[in-house]
């Protein structure tokens, strides 16, 4: 493994952008009090929780295809099996749970 593939790159993205749109609808209770210190932050979760609903499925999507196009190569066919296990939890959660979102 020399260099990342694309699959894998996608896959941590995925989760990098589950986790703060996760996370990110969940800010303006986390802080109470200190967000009229901090700045706009209610734009910025709602910002975050629009690419949450909008791009993750475009980018889970480009990950599955990427990774069966690694599988096809035999040295990055570790790299894709590792991202498809990384992208399932988050198909599971769009496709099977339906995410609710209370702002």
């Amino acid at each position: 493994m020399k260099k990342l593939t694309t699959s894998l790159v996608l896959a941590l993205l995925n989760l990098l952008l589950f986790s703060s749109g996760y996370l990110g609808q969940y800010l303006p209770h986390f802080l109470g009090r200190y967000i009229a210190r901090l700045g706009n932050i209610p734009s910025v979760s709602a910002l975050i929780v629009v690419v949450y609903i909008s791009g993750i499925p475009f980018i889970v999507l480009a990950t599955v295809i990427f990774a069966i196009r690694d599988l096809l190569h035999p040295g990055t066919r570790l790299q894709a099996l590792l991202a498809l296990v990384l992208t399932v939890p988050i198909v599971v959660w769009y496709w099977i749970a339906k995410p609710v979102l209370d702002m």
